[in-house]
């Protein structure tokens, strides 16, 4: 199945691609993390993940969460990055 939906991702470039992390450890695998990431252009995660995906990106994390959410939408070049932040809401970068 994997196949058939990087297949129909590379014909819908025109679309809006929304990947929602949602780690679930021990299930958590940065290649298959990554290779998603290739294929979205708005990506929705919550501030555990943003550090995670920070990490993994080499994108230092920084005292102001929306900061490092900045950093890792440009090191992406993704159109927007969606946080969710639990009882402080949400972020939109």
């Amino acid at each position: 199945s994997r196949e058939v939906i990087q297949r129909f991702l590379k014909e819908t470039t025109a679309s809006i691609r929304l990947f929602d992390i949602n780690l679930r450890s021990p299930f958590v695998s940065s290649k298959v993390v990554l290779g998603c990431m290739a294929y979205a252009n708005y990506v929705k995660l919550n501030e555990d993940e943003l550090g995670w995906l920070a990490d993994e990106l080499g994108v230092p994390r920084r005292d102001e969460i929306e900061l490092t959410a900045l950093a890792v939408r440009y090191e992406l070049a993704l159109d927007a990055l969606l946080l969710t932040r639990g009882a402080l809401g949400c972020f939109y970068v």
